[in-house]
């Protein structure tokens, strides 16, 4: 009979399980090597990986610490590949792509049809997402909306990526097109963009899309009200902020985690606006949403 000094102790099944997924949920950081100590923890811990789900290359900057997600690259893709979809299905609420090989990005869009969150660029991919994604719950979207379509001239506001939206994060200006079908997103409420000429087209958005609560110029420079009283309308809409965020991806990580981004800065500003915490008229948000981000 073994010493009961010498015996590996054991916890029960269920407690095991416990420990380790609050340790995955705490800190997704442990995941990977947790994923090494047994078969059941792998089983248990997997999942909480790809809760929030980043793709980049390998040498661009990343927001570390304890409770961030790791980053997958190049070097990962071939395991992506073997993860078995049901994984993404169950798992990826939050998806930041940058980069991936065609085929994993089709097997993670095919597989993860409860997206909440996307931030998306097109150029390292000849593939129109709209044509191999289909969300039946996508509240945030981050992207150039004319690249999810083969056609760029011809968006689909009646696709299922725009169903749900509250929540887009234009990358580009606003075509004519675009003008035309914001309106049509039934559910948007919050609306970013960076190009300076957008800005112009604001008070006419506002007018139209009757459920925006949020507008938001992510500015390299804050346009002035006095030199543009043509804009008066747009000066006195406590919706609408301008603020710098020049860490996108990093503000889009902490966002998911935390719940904490630029879009969270924006409406505390225009609740403290509203309040006469600050004067109705100051539209711009000093400093850089992203500059405690690390």
């Amino acid at each position: 009979m073994a010493s009961p000094f010498t015996d590996s102790p054991t916890l029960p099944p269920e407690l095991d399980r416990e420990i380790s997924e609050l340790t995955a949920y705490a800190n997704p950081l442990s995941v990977p090597p947790l994923m090494l100590v047994a078969c059941r923890v792998k089983e248990w811990v997997e999942p909480f990986r790809y809760r929030i789900l980043i793709l980049m290359a390998v040498n661009r900057p990343r927001l570390n610490g304890r409770g961030c997600f790791p980053y997958e690259d190049d070097n990962n893709f071939a395991r992506i590949l073997a993860t078995p979809p049901s994984i993404f299905n169950k798992s990826v609420r939050n998806l930041c792509l940058t980069y991936a090989y065609d085929p994993v990005l089709g097997h993670i869009l095919s597989a993860t049809r409860d997206l909440e969150n996307l931030w998306v660029v097109h150029d390292f991919t000849q593939t129109p997402l709209a044509s191999i994604f289909h969300p039946t719950r996508l509240k945030r979207l981050h992207c150039s909306p004319q690249g999810l379509f083969p056609d760029e001239d011809k968006v689909d506001f009646t696709h299922p990526i725009f169903a749900h939206l509250t929540h887009l994060d234009i990358f580009n200006g606003f075509s004519a097109q675009l003008l035309d079908g914001l309106p049509l997103i039934p559910n948007l409420t919050h609306l970013a963009f960076e190009h300076r000429a957008g800005v112009f087209q604001v008070p006419r958005l506002l007018r139209e899309c009757k459920a925006l609560r949020v507008v938001v110029y992510r500015m390299y420079l804050p346009i002035e009200s006095e030199s543009h009283p043509e804009l008066q309308e747009l000066w006195e809409d406590s919706r609408f902020v301008q603020m710098a965020c020049r860490e996108q991806i990093k503000d889009w990580h902490m966002g998911a985690l935390t719940g904490v981004d630029f879009w969270s800065r924006a409406e505390d500003f225009i609740l403290r606006r509203r309040s006469g915490e600050i004067d109705l008229h100051q539209s711009v948000i000093e400093g850089d949403a992203s500059r405690l981000l690390r």
